[in-house]
């Protein structure tokens, strides 16, 4: 059995975190490649206290590596999202997983440690199988690309006429907070929002906001004097740009919440309006492609991990709208279960959460009146 130590993991790494992605094959990623080297010069520009990165050495010989990353005010986060880990494949069955990941766990601030969350791709047998024993499954992310045909978009767009869709601004959040809250699996503890690349951060009043804030929500409106909110989009804080065929395109992957009010006829004008509506050529120049990640969804069958579909109105509504599923495959998301202190403290939070949003959501509807009255 090998001697192993851990240290934090520093930007000059990068020649030790080649080295366990050449173990690994260099192939992490469908196709070939590892976003953690492509990601490794952006992951430092962050602020310090929004990330923590451990390795952990057999002797000079990396064996294994992990980052957490942050969300929410640098003095408060209040989840994280565990990523990048890589265990070189000799080093394998002897705990360098728990070891690296307790590590990286015990710099990180209490608040966070209460809502950590991965990810592991549906095609990761081993990865999943440990996830499945170790984490609490939230449910599989879907990938569908905007993809219409003809005789679709004819159909699809009458529905999608009757709507109207714009770029949400700070009076719609209360609305779009109670879009989120209505929504069954955020009641059910499931529900994430889009973070950084393809991260995801636990749902908050103050998480969406910053959405808003930085100009990546969308609103899918009804028509009428009310004009109600039908479809939220939020799309993740960066887009992912790659070469196919030799030509540069942009790819923005982005969540959907639909109104469970909505039949899938409806649901499908509100989709098909939001995929018509995003340019096809980004600001460099880039071919720009709109992905939808939708979900999350539960196994239909819960012997039957691999049965993660989209539910039956939502996948009609897709189909109707002009969506394709690219890959038979799905992201699995987890959350780690709290244990001892931290437990107690999730269920007080959760408490003093509720009473504060229901509050600040009282306050937004309140200026929201004042700005329609300023307007008139």
């Amino acid at each position: 059995m090998p001697t192993f130590t851990l240290r934090e993991a520093v930007e000059e790494d990068l020649p030790h975190m080649a080295e366990l992605s050449g173990a690994a094959g260099g192939k992490i990623i469908p196709g070939g490649g590892d976003f953690v080297l492509q990601a490794w010069p952006h992951w430092w520009k962050l602020d310090p206290r929004l990330h923590a990165n451990q390795l952990c050495f057999a002797g000079e010989r990396a064996a294994g590596f992990v980052r957490i990353e942050c969300y929410g005010e640098p003095t408060a986060p209040e989840s994280s999202w565990l990523e990048g880990l890589r265990v070189d494949p000799a080093f394998q069955g002897l705990g360098v997983m728990s070891k690296v990941t307790e590590a990286c766990i015990a710099t990180l601030p209490s608040s966070t440690r209460l809502a950590i969350y991965l990810a592991v791709g549906s095609t990761n047998e081993k990865m999943v199988a440990i996830s499945n024993a170790k984490y609490d499954f939230l449910g599989g992310m879907i990938i569908h690309a905007f993809e219409p045909s003809a005789e679709m978009a004819a159909a699809a767009n009458a529905a999608a006429d009757a709507v109207s869709v714009r770029q949400l601004t700070a009076a719609d959040v209360g609305a779009a907070w109670s879009l989120i809250a209505s929504h069954p699996a955020h009641s059910a503890g499931r529900l994430l929002l889009p973070g950084r690349f393809y991260a995801f951060r636990a749902p908050s009043l103050g998480a969406l906001a910053e959405k808003v804030g930085s100009g990546r929500a969308v609103g899918v409106f009804g028509s009428g004097a009310a004009a109600p909110l039908l479809a939220l989009v939020l799309e993740f804080d960066t887009g992912m740009e790659r070469e196919e065929n030799g030509a540069p395109i942009v790819i923005e992957i982005h969540t959907v919440i639909t109104s469970t009010h909505l039949g899938a006829t409806a649901a499908a004008g509100a989709l098909h309006a939001f995929g018509r509506s995003r340019p096809i050529t980004a600001p460099s120049g880039a071919s720009l492609r709109t992905l939808l990640s939708t979900g999350p969804f539960l196994p239909a069958a819960a012997d039957d991990p691999g049965s993660v579909d989209v539910d039956d109105r939502l996948k009609e509504a897709l189909a109707l709208a002009g969506y394709m599923r690219p890959m038979a495959s799905h992201l699995r998301v987890y959350r780690m279960p709290p244990s001892g202190a931290d437990e107690d403290e999730t269920r007080r939070r959760a408490k003093s959460v509720a009473v504060v949003a229901s509050a600040a959501i009282g306050l937004l509807a309140v200026a929201a009146v004042l700005v329609s009255r300023r307007g008139r």
